[in-house]
């Protein structure tokens, strides 16, 4: 539910959400990009352990020491040594 201007609900797109909306694990995410580029991360068999939420990013560690972002990256703040929007 909620805004996702900037791809921060992690649904392979930028539209807003008026409902809560099942989200695919992170290995079977299609539509993600990396530097415009199709990007499908391989989580593996880890369990996300946290997620937190910012205003146009949000965030996921998992049980083996990985942090997933996604969002806007206007001012490099996934990391990602790019700055577009990144839907997840």
């Amino acid at each position: 539910v909620g805004g996702n201007n900037a791809g921060q609900l992690g649904v392979s797109d930028v539209f807003d959400r008026p409902r809560f909306t099942l989200v695919a694990t992170f290995r079977h995410a299609p539509g993600s990009k990396r530097n415009g580029v199709d990007y499908e991360p391989n989580m593996g068999k880890q369990h996300v352990l946290s997620v937190a939420a910012g205003h146009e990013q949000s965030a996921a560690i998992t049980d083996g020491g990985k942090l997933w972002m996604w969002g806007s990256d206007t001012y490099g703040q996934l990391g990602l040594g790019c700055a577009p929007v990144s839907p997840a």
